[in-house]
């Protein structure tokens, strides 16, 4: 959860409340119960295995351009989850449908009337104060987004990257879509739900047996929404600290610009100097678990699928 401070009482309850049941009781209850052999895997894990205990070596199952191998899964192994990984995998579907369900019923009004009332909040000194500056101007963001868009689908398709120009269409969709009800609970709580499985399964249909695809559709779909909440939640703090709206939008804009170069330049540093990097045998403990966990995604929904 990070600060303590930072999170109201009622999601602090929640957090605590659900640890409880699952991390104390539901958890062990799987383990201790060897339900899907989990005895055979280590109790809380984020990799993946096979049938013998050991790290599932993706590597067997792939072709040389990483579209799968059906031939190959089957004389080799099907892919075994720890307990803690496939509880994940539960709570994240019933938190993707909760989200929905409970927007939908308790907030669906106040949505409509947020709408209509975003540009005329007259009562609102915060608002007041902050027309002495000049608006960021639509077509700055219709810009940016037109701009964006073009490079991705260029990327897509020039690179051969598994992934095609409609399936970009349909994530950016979905993202805008849940944006809202990601936006409205993050507002509430400070906690930010994810939508990483919706892109994961929708990537797998649309594109069966090709992770590469399923890991890009994942960063425009995911990523994007977390990116967006982190610029929302600047751009609110701005408006609180009454810094021109022209100001915090170009800092931001070239701020990204930097760090995308900046993270590009790190990371191939970093694969050319670190042996084994992303490994389990890398140097200095540069394992990469959360790459982990967004690779074993792409490939568990594209097995699934496929099989």
């Amino acid at each position: 959860m990070g600060s303590p401070l930072m999170f109201p009482w009622f999601a602090q309850a929640n957090y605590f409340g659900a640890f409880i049941l699952m991390v104390w009781i539901i958890l062990p209850s799987l383990y201790y119960t060897n339900t899907w052999w989990g005895q055979y895997m280590p109790l809380y894990s984020s990799s993946l295995f096979d049938n013998t205990g050991a790290p599932y070596n993706v590597t067997r199952i792939v072709n040389s351009d990483y579209s799968f191998n059906l031939t190959a899964f089957k004389q080799y192994s099907p892919i075994m989850l720890p307990p803690s990984y496939a509880l994940t995998y539960a709570i994240s579907f019933g938190g993707i449908v909760s989200l929905i369900t409970h927007v939908f019923l308790y907030y669906r009004h106040q949505i409509v009337r947020q709408w209509k009332s975003s540009l005329s909040e007259i009562d609102d000194i915060h608002f007041k104060l902050m027309q002495r500056y000049k608006e960021v101007p639509h077509w700055w963001y219709a810009a940016t987004f037109i701009v964006c868009l073009t490079a991705s689908i260029f990327t897509l398709e020039y690179y051969h990257t598994q992934m095609r120009w409609y399936g970009l269409t349909v994530i950016i969709i979905i993202a805008g879509v849940m944006f809202v009800p990601v936006g409205i609970i993050t507002a509430i709580t400070n906690t930010t739900p994810s939508i990483f499985l919706v892109c994961q399964i929708i990537a797998g249909y649309m594109f069966p047996g090709h992770p590469v695809a399923n890991n890009l559709m994942v960063t425009y779909g995911y990523i994007s929404t977390t990116q967006g909440m982190t610029f929302a939640g600047d751009l609110k703090l701005g408006h609180y600290m009454k810094i021109p709206p022209r100001t915090m939008f170009t800092v931001q804009f070239i701020g990204t610009i930097i760090g995308a170069f900046v993270q590009i330049g790190v990371l191939n540093w970093l694969f050319h100097n670190i042996d084994g990097m992303c490994t389990l045998t890398a140097e200095d403990g540069f394992t990469c678990p959360y790459a982990k966990i967004h690779f074993n995604g792409s490939i568990i929904w594209y097995i699934h699928l496929i099989h």
